[in-house]
């Protein structure tokens, strides 16, 4: 039980911090695809 309640918000901070990086470099490349369209 103790495992658990440390694992778990362990768990949901790598979650987190994983879809941040997603849509940081996906706003990254539409940045940078719009500057090279414009």
């Amino acid at each position: 039980m103790c495992s658990g309640w440390l694992f778990s918000p362990l768990l949901l901070a790598v979650l987190a911090l994983l879809i941040l990086l997603v849509l940081y470099r996906r706003d990254y490349r539409s940045a940078a695809l719009e500057s090279l369209r414009n």
